[in-house]
């Protein structure tokens, strides 16, 4: 799957404005919601989003919301830690590798993808920016200034971040704008929002 995921990356065409160009002729537009478990529902409705994935901790029992089948859903469980912990299940390069198959695989067919994590604060926050950075049509820095803007509670995971950026080969650019992005606002409150890069 990583290596997969690698060789379609490297295919990929590295100035943005001709990806922007080529994703706004075919008519895709990039739409990733983000929210938390409690508001799923909500951003279903808002955005009529009909493929989820969900990132939860291993013990967790929250299931796919109705309307959202199987094939639809890409359920991953690991805690929201950011690094090695002995017999805890972190994220790994295998779990950003699946994100972003399924993320751009529908999004690329013209379906807005949904990302929900218990809080919508860190691990949902971190797939969106390392999805929405797959498809290469934005500035890191810009991208990192919209999550911000967008969400400014958010404290992407850090090790998602550094996974993100191997698995896209972007050599620490994700890091350090992810980095430079100044501390999150502790008294925001979680709420649905959409980062659409194209």
């Amino acid at each position: 799957m990583v290596q997969s995921i690698r060789g379609a990356l490297s295919l990929e065409r590295p100035n943005r404005q001709a990806r922007q160009l080529e994703y706004l002729t075919l008519r895709i537009f990039v739409m990733i919601i983000v929210s938390n478990i409690w508001t799923t529902d909500e951003a279903i409705q808002a955005y009529s989003a009909r493929h989820l994935i969900s990132l939860n901790d291993p013990s967790s029992l929250v299931k796919a919301p109705p309307g959202i089948d199987d094939q639809s859903h890409l359920d991953l469980h690991f805690y929201d830690v950011v690094g090695a912990t002995c017999g805890v299940i972190s994220p790994s390069l295998e779990h950003i590798a699946e994100i972003v198959s399924f993320g751009k695989g529908h999004i690329e067919n013209g379906y807005p993808v949904l990302i929900r994590c218990t809080a919508g604060v860190s691990r949902s926050t971190a797939a969106a920016l390392v999805l929405a950075a797959s498809f290469k049509t934005m500035d890191l820095g810009q991208l990192v200034q919209l999550l911000r803007d967008r969400a400014p509670y958010s404290r992407p995971n850090s090790l998602m971040i550094s996974l993100g950026d191997e698995l896209l080969s972007l050599g620490g650019a994700l890091v350090t704008a992810v980095q430079n992005m100044g501390p999150p606002d502790n008294a925001g409150i979680p709420k649905p929002f959409v980062l659409n890069v194209v």
